[in-house]
This record gives structure tokens, sequence and C-alpha cells, in this order.
């Protein structure tokens, strides 16, 4: 279902066959296309989404240059003629690729984009009396433009902070703070991070303060850590000496040596009566903990987050994941990092008691450890390589990074304990492991021969190798795929592990999980743990001999599944014992449970892979198996489909799932396209779940962007600043943000044949490019012979896809009969026919996130008559004129709700 936000909607009722009339930010960047140049190259990620209603249809943008839809692949896009840029003619549309700044004292970037702020950056067009807007341009410390920037990229330096104009091709300067004594930007010790939201520029420095420059108020604020003060200037004088002024002297911030920053806007915040906008909460991680400003408890307020130890009294990394603050404790010498979360920001004083989540006004939610072992009450561990733990490098949305590897996180925010988390070097990726992992094997990435003088390295924290028995082959999953399979087993080739009292489950819950592809084989064991020559207390997993069935037995009580391992096919199967009841999915699906609640605590027992222990006999013939995992505790449901539907990427040809090193320097999440940009010491990689892709397209990244050590990162919507120890660049897809004035010869013209919608008497376009500034589309309709066709209702918007993943019962319709119909006293019956309006309904599974928006959309716009558009179970598109009713939405997951709606068509 597509919605068309009609806070951008224009609608023109007139029998014409020309209807010009302004548009703004009807286009948005959205990938899965691809472009064709005149001269016959590919450009990939100026994807455009277009359905057609009617034939022949003309869509012309007032200089744009000619471009067909292909019939036979509505995905290709082909232009014809020169594209144009800024009044420059070139052969393909230039990518963003500047490198903006040659320095090796940049310490982060940011990509602001104004357009996520809380009015959707209104306030940047709105803003045209401050000093700064009729500063003098053109100089060493101000660009040539006076708007501030709908996206901008912000450069740290070591002594300066750098704004610069990401909606120009060659990002050019817009304006430049230099650090000093009494200035804006103040202090003489190094700047170390920014952060901008809500036309707020926060900047923190070691050893001094966080500077702000308040962009629509025209001010600066310093927060001290004995005092706060008032630049006593506007922002046209941030260079200037001596503006400061006290301002108030009651709540300070913990520490003036800033290590990072982060902003966000919380549901609470109040509107800031000055400047119209929502007064968003400032993190800062200092040498002695985390300070909280203008957060739940108020605007002008200062909440301190400190650790019951102060030898982990640093805090080195701070985050927000929407309303939820990250941060790390880690001792001076940036050893034995600890993460907590807390899914609301305290409103008072904290003190934390290490390692535990206690707090002494609100206890953490979460509390991950990066020392290995990690402790006890350790939620999950995170990814090391040492005994007294890691400095963590960086912390984003699901993800926790140090010179060891990328940590991903899956939280269960009920239980977190019960979480999932996968670790990525250059060498493996584990999946995802839930829970109290024990065993995490058959996952690395060279493609060799083993013999029984290797091992098979265990993933998990427990680090309880495999041994090899005989000989075995590891080979890639698919052609030209990172992930390694085995293979080649048999009665004398296989893999063991001696006993281990971890995999002692008892009559308690556990779980055992793997990918296998299975041969034209017969009868064949892929794991069993029982003691050799004893049957007692076993647990194996087979397949049988004729069919694709697969049998699990638990200490005497099998359960066979028909369909649960197919032969010749690649299968993800997980058994899961869960309060005495084991239950079986293939791939990711659930087959059938039964009552099996046998002690496995087996004394002296071993666990082999590819062969089975009773009798060293069924091995795992023309079988390959990767991937495998054991763990206490019992996965959800929907943790095991998430598990399928994230691995399964890893299997596909070319499958790339490493990264360029292990050492993890920062990360960035990009929400527009749910992407993780990961820099290391070698290079930069992109993830969408646990597969790495391209940064700039959706192909599997084969190669690395950046080669050179990475400081900081920051990604949004496809757009890529990046730091290095040398330099600054700046990286975006082949189609920029465009300012009015630079607006140059854009090809928005779409041609194209496509069948009618006759039922609906409706067509629809969408298109999808990164336009952001007003402009003027002509929009022609033609009929199959030429002829011009009327005009009846145009609507023009944003439009954003809603329950096109998980669909619950598919879309209902029932009719609304407006007919009026009643009996008359001399027994006749009245009755006149009005109009009988459809009515839809439907549901669906989506992330929290999500369905908090689609309420928002509903709240806000579904009372009024709008354009829906709508698939039903043929994938047939159609669109309804209609208001939304009876939205109901029930927290059933712990990440994921359902949600309900109706929509009734207006007549």
């Amino acid at each position: 279902m597509k919605h068309i936000d009609r806070s951008n909607i224009v609608d023109i009722s007139a029998n014409t066959e020309n209807a010009n009339f302004p548009i703004e930010n009807v286009l948005d960047l959205k990938p899965g296309r691809k472009y064709k140049t005149p001269t016959g190259e590919w450009v990939s990620e100026i994807a455009a989404d277009c359905t057609i209603g009617v034939s022949d249809i003309v869509v012309a943008g007032t200089n744009a240059t000619q471009a067909t839809v292909s019939v036979d692949d509505p995905n290709v896009f082909e232009f014809a003629g020169d594209w144009e840029w800024g009044g420059g003619s070139t052969s393909s549309y230039p990518a963003i690729d500047a490198i903006v700044e040659s320095s090796a004292d940049i310490v982060d970037v940011f990509i602001y984009d104004t357009r996520n702020d809380s009015d959707g950056g209104a306030w940047v067009d709105s803003a045209t009396t401050q000093s700064w807007y009729t500063e003098t341009l053109n100089t060493a410390t101000r660009g040539a433009t006076r708007a501030f920037p709908k996206v901008a990229l912000i450069v740290a330096q070591t002594t300066k902070v750098t704004i610069y104009d990401m909606t120009r091709a060659d990002v050019p300067m817009w304006m430049v703070f230099i650090r000093g004594s009494g200035r804006m930007l103040n202090g003489t010790l190094p700047v170390t991070s920014v952060f901008m939201l809500n036309g707020i520029l926060s900047a923190g420095t070691y050893g001094r303060a966080l500077s702000t420059a308040r962009f629509i108020s025209d001010v600066g604020v310093l927060y001290y850590s004995n005092i706060t003060y008032l630049y006593d200037k506007p922002i046209v004088n941030r260079n200037d000496l001596n503006a400061w002024v006290t301002v108030y002297d009651t709540d300070y911030i913990i520490n003036g040596y800033i290590n990072d920053v982060a902003m966000t806007v919380i549901d609470s915040a109040p509107i800031d009566a000055e400047t119209g906008i929502a007064v968003p909460t400032i993190a800062v991680a200092t040498d002695a903990g985390v300070s909280v400003i203008d957060g739940p408890a108020g605007v002008v307020t200062v909440v301190d987050i400190t650790c019951s130890n102060a030898t982990y009294g640093l805090s080195k990394k701070v985050n927000f994941n929407g309303e939820q603050l990250l941060f790390e404790f880690v001792t001076s010498s940036n050893i034995n990092g600890v993460v907590y979360a807390f899914d609301q920001v305290p409103s008072a004083d904290n003190v934390i008691t290490l390692n535990t989540k206690t707090g002494s006004t609100v206890n953490a939610d979460a509390f991950y450890d990066s020392r290995n072992p990690a402790h006890a009450n350790s939620d999950l561990p995170i990814l090391s390589n040492l005994a007294n733990g890691l400095n963590i490098s960086a912390l984003e949305n699901g993800a926790v990074s140090t010179s060891a590897g990328l940590t991903l996180l899956a939280e269960d925010t009920n239980t977190p304990a019960n979480g999932m988390a996968a670790y990525i070097t250059d060498t493996y990726n584990t999946g995802w492991m839930q829970g109290d992992i024990k065993l995490a094997t058959l996952m690395d990435s060279t493609a060799e021969t083993i013999t029984s003088a290797d091992t098979v390295a265990d993933r998990s924290v427990n680090a309880n190798d495999l041994s090899v028995v005989g000989t075995l082959t590891k080979s890639a999953v698919a052609t030209g795929a990172e992930l390694m399979a085995y293979s080649g087993f048999s009665t004398a080739d296989y893999l063991e592990q001696p006993y281990n009292a971890d995999l002692d489950f008892g009559t308690g819950d556990f779980y055992v999980m793997g990918w296998i592809e299975r041969g034209a084989n017969s009868s064949a064991y892929y794991i069993e743990r029982a003691k050799p020559g004893t049957a007692t207390g076993v647990m194996f997993i087979r397949s049988d001999a004729s069919n694709d069935q697969v049998s699990v037995y638990i200490g005497g009580t099998t359960i066979s599944i028909s369909d649960g391992l197919p032969r010749n096919a690649l299968t993800f199967l997980s058994v899961v014992r869960r309060s005495g009841v084991v239950e079986v999915y293939s791939n990711g699906v659930f087959k059938d449970s039964t009552t099996a609640a046998a002690d496995l605590t087996i004394a002296d027992a071993i666990l082999r892979v590819g062969c089975r222990v009773y009798n060293d006999t069924s091995p795992a013939l023309l079988s390959s198996i990767s991937m495998v995992r054991i763990g206490s505790g019992a996965p959800s449901a929907d943790q095991i489909a998430k598990i399928y539907n994230d691995e399964k990427e890893l299997f596909a040809e070319n499958a790339q799932c490493l990264l360029p090193s292990a050492s993890v320097t920062a990360l960035s999440y990009d929400k527009g396209r749910d992407r993780l940009t990961v820099g290391t010491d070698s290079g930069l990689a992109s993830f969408c779940g646990l597969a790495r892709y391209d940064a700039t397209d959706n192909t599997f990244d084969t190669t690395q962007t950046v080669s050179s050590s990475v400081v900081a990162v920051s990604s949004y919507a496809s757009r890529h600043a990046i730091a290095t120890d040398a330099q600054s660049y700046a990286i975006a897809p082949s189609i920029p943000i465009i300012d009015q004035d630079e607006w140059g010869n854009v090809p928005l013209t779409v041609t194209g044949t496509a069948t009618q919608d006759f039922i609906n008497k409706c067509l629809w376009i969408e298109l999808s490019e990164s336009v952001n500034v007003p402009c003027e589309l002509s929009i022609k309709l033609f009929g199959p012979s030429g002829e011009p066709l009327e005009v009846g209702v145009i609507q023009a918007g944003i439009s954003q896809t809603y329950g096109n993943r998980n669909p619950r019962y598919g879309l209902q319709k029932t009719q609304n009969d407006y007919s009026i119909s009643h009996q008359l006293s001399n027994g006749n019956t009245y009755y006149k026919l009005r109009n009988i309006a459809r009515v839809f309904s439907a549901s669906a599974i989506m992330t929290r996130a999500n369905t908090r928006l689609m309420e928002q959309f509903f709240k806000r716009w579904g009372q009024q008559p709008t354009g829906w558009r709508l698939t039903d179970e043929d994938s047939n598109d159609f669109v309804v004129f209609g208001r939304v009713s009876g939205v109901s939405i029930t927290d059933s997951y712990p990440n994921h709700s359902d949600i309900s709606w109706t929509i009734t068509e207006v007549l």
C-alpha cells in the first residue's frame, strides 16, 4: 500500500489536456533500478519506480531531456540525448565524489539532512533574517550561498569545524568555525566530535567544553563543567574573541574532556517558543561519565550518568537510537569496555553499579560486556580478543565495534539476555547467535583441504574448537561467495569435539541450528552428541534414506518431518527444546513439535558433525554443512525466521559477508536505506543485515570503497561522508539534492506503454529521484492514438510504502451501500439507488518504528480523502480515493506490532 503525503499535494480539477503546477519534494531516492546513459554506460542507484496506467503517457520536466521506459524490462530506464548539469554537458550524470578536505587532523564527520529535523527542515526556508544569512559571502570562512544547505556535510578538525554544502556537485565550503579562546567554538584544546539537529550544531573539545551554535535563534551556548556561557554575539561574529557572558550556573556537564556527542528529539520535548521547533536532547561522553542536556528533566537541565567503580569512569562513546541512550564505560587504559543502554533517557543523576544494570535512580535496560569471558550479568557478549576486553570504538543502532571486529545486536527488549548477537571480522561471520551461545562453528572464509593436523574454530566466546578426523574440504557455499561450507564426510572423515560440559543441558531448554545442503544420499547423520557405544541420552539430527524426511532424536523420543530436509537443496534446520517440548523448523518455518523432556547431561559424551557417534556409521555423504550453532535457551519463532531470512543472503552467488579488516574504527547507520556503514583501519564496508553490499548500489560489494584507515564515517540516504587518516571524502549516488539556482537540465521525462485501470478510471506514475527544490512539472496525457486526454484530479506528493513485507491476511474488500430504502404507509417500498462505496481492510506485522510511522500518517492524513494505491492478492495495483478509519495497533511481539486499518472509498 502506498500513501501520498498530502502536505505536498496539489489538486487540479480542470478539463484540460495540460496541467502545470509547482511541486516540491515529490521525488525521493529508492534503490533497485538501473539507468543507461546515452553512451551505453550503466549508472546504478539513480533509482526510479514507475507504474503507468494509460498508454503513451508523457510527464515532461520543464527543461528535461527525453527518456523512455523499456517495456520488456520495467526495471531499466534508458535515457536519450546528453545529460546536462549546471549548464555543462557530460556523458553521464556526475556523482558526488569529492575530497572536501585534505588534512591529517580530521577527527569526525557528520551528514546533517535538515529534512530529518522536527519541522522537516522548514526552518531553512524561513531563516532569512539571521546574521549569518546576511553575512558577507565568498570569504575564507563563508561560502557563496546564503541559505543553510538542506543537506550539509560537517567536518571536524582539531582546530576548526567546517560546514560543506552537499546539495552541490563540488561540495563547496559553506561556513567555517575556527577554534579559539573566547570564540563560539571555544577553547585551545582539540575538537573531538560534532553533531547537528534541529538547527543546533554541537561540537565537543577535549579539555574544554561543549560548544553549540544555534542557527535559528542565532546564538551560541557553551557548556563547561563548572559554568554555562552565552555567546554575546550572533553567529556572523562566531570567530570573534572574548564574547562570552554567564547565562546560568547551577547545572553543568560532569567533565570538560569531551570524547563524543550525540543528539535526538524525545517524545516529550517541548517546542522552543523562540524558534518554533522542538528542543533536542544532547548527550556527551566525557572522561568522568555521560551528561544529558535538555532531556526528560526539562530544558536548561543536565543529568549525569556515572559508574560506581572509578576505574571505569571514562566514557568514550555515546549515541541515541531514537529515545534509547547508548554509551560506553571504559578504563583509563582503554580496555574492559562495557556498554549500557537505557530505553528512556534518565531524568535524574544516576550511578550505575559496575557489572550490573542497577542504577541509583533508575536501572539500565541492557548491559553488554567486551571482556572475555563476559561477566555473568552481561546480556550478550561483545566480540573481543583479549581476556580483559577492549575499548568500544563505535556504537550504532544495533551495532558495537572494537578492534577485534563488529558485533551486531538484535535486541530482545523484554528479556535482553534472550537477544541475538553476530560477530563479523575479516575472516569469519558467525550469523546470529541467540542467548547463551555454547558453540558457533563452520563459518569461516578460506577454501582449503583440512586434515587431522587442523582444528575448526569455535567462534563463540567459549572457544571450544573442533578437531578434524581424516580429511575434509572447505569450499564456497555458492560461486563467488565468501562463506565456506564443509564437505567430504565419511566414516573416517568428520569433525569432533571432546566432552564439553557446556552441552550438558539436562532437562532444560536448548537449540541446535545450521545450514545443510543435502545430497542424494541415504540415511545420514549430520549432528550427534552421545557417549560412544551407547544410545542412552543421545541427541541427533539425521536424514532418512528414501525421501526428504528429517528425524530428530532426543533421549528416546523421535520427531520426523516428511519435508524437513529436501535432497539436492540447501536447508536451514533449527531444533529447539522449549519447556520440555521439541520444535523443528525448516527454512524458518515451524513444522512440528512433540514432548521430549529427557535429561541430556551425558558424562563423557562427544559431539560429531558429519558422522554418527554411536557406532561410527551413516556419514553425511554428498552433503555440505555450515554455520552450526548450539546454545542454551530457546529462540522464538520470530527470531528463527529472522535468522533464516538474514542468513540466506550469505548463500547467494557472489555473496560477501566479511570486513576489509577486523579492526573497526567507525560506524554509521543509514536510516534511509537500512544500511550499516563500517569503517576499518583498511577501508570501508556497507552491510545490510549480515551481508556486505556496495556502498552506493544493491550489488554485492567485491571491492572496497576506501583503502586507507577510516577515522569517522557518516551515512544517510546513500550519501556517505568518510574521514580517513589523511583526507575527508564526500561520496554520494549519482543524483545529489538540487538547489533551485543550480537546476540545469535534469532528465525527468518518462514515457511508456501500460494497461489502463478501466474499473477505477485512474492512472498513477511513481518517480523516485533526490530532488529537493520547488520545480514545475508539465503533465500532458495522450491516448493510444496520440489524442489528448482530459484531466480530472491530479495529486502529487511523497509516496511511502506500507504493508508490502508482512501482510497478515491479505486485502479484504466489503461494500457500503448508501442507497435509501424504507417501507411506505401504503405498503409499498421506497427505494432510491445511490452510490455503493468499496471498503478495504488489511492488517500487517511491522517493526515497531514502521508501525508508529504508519500510525502518524493515518492520524494526520487519514481523516481526509487521500489517494491510496493498493495491491490485491494477485499483485494487481489499483487506486482508491478514500478515508482511513479503524486503526488498531497491538504490540504483540518484542520488536514488531500488529496494525490493522480500513479505507472507505469517498465517492
